[in-house]
């Protein structure tokens, strides 16, 4: 992990992905393919003996295999012989000679929302030129504050006016009279025959089909 030493003041911890396997040679190259130095951010790519030549059935993919290495669309780092990942390059932009990441702005939005990570996420894509920023947050778009939301954005030097914020309704907890886990929907092909939870309780007996329509369903018991 890279301490605060390592970094600025403003910057995010990073955990190591460790040192590669032996036999394994992971590399950072720019954009050209040339290799990086150490702190410098780029695409990894991975030799090993084990690779790969290509994806069976799938030749335009496969060009990511080079005699260079595998090109993981993984973006990265080295320091100290240790490998730092970032996020992926698809979902990653560069500002001012920089990456930004989705990951990073979603870090950064966390505190703003105050919800967990997986009810809100980022998208990040370059349109005629300049970085476009979605945002997609599992929130009533009511109480969504795209002020706090662009002075994020601002800070990693993104356009806020380039933004478009998507609310969404909170996801919805559908009750039943059984014992197993709420919210679940049952497959019709479900076995018939009583079954025991995680908890040890004796679960309902699906023998009817679950009609989800925004309605709470009683499913026997």
């Amino acid at each position: 992990m890279l301490t605060c030493s390592d970094q600025q003041a403003d910057g995010q911890l990073v955990v190591s992905c460790g040192h590669p396997a032996p036999g394994v040679a992971v590399s950072v190259t720019g954009a050209n393919g040339v290799p990086l130095a150490d702190g410098q951010v780029g695409e990894l790519r991975v030799r090993s003996p084990s690779l790969a030549k290509g994806y069976l059935g799938d030749p335009a993919a496969s060009d990511r295999f080079t005699i260079a290495g595998y090109q993981t669309g993984d973006l990265g780092f080295r320091r100290q012989g240790q490998i730092y990942v970032l996020g992926r390059i698809g979902d990653s932009v560069r500002v001012r000679g920089r990456f930004v990441t989705a990951e990073d702005i979603e870090l950064a939005l966390r505190p703003v929302f105050g919800l967990p990570q997986d009810r809100f996420t980022v998208v990040l894509r370059e349109t005629h030129g300049s970085p476009v920023t979605l945002v997609a947050v599992q929130q009533r778009s009511a109480t969504v504050d795209p002020v706090r939301i662009a002075g994020v954005l601002s800070a990693f030097g993104l356009d806020p006016l380039r933004l478009c914020v998507l609310g969404l309704p909170p996801p919805r907890v559908f009750r039943s009279r059984c014992s197993i886990a709420r919210g679940l929907p049952i497959a019709p092909e479900y076995p018939a025959h009583s079954r025991t939870d995680l908890t040890g309780h004796r679960a309902c007996r699906p023998d009817r089909k679950s009609v989800v329509q925004g309605k709470s369903v009683d499913l026997g018991g």
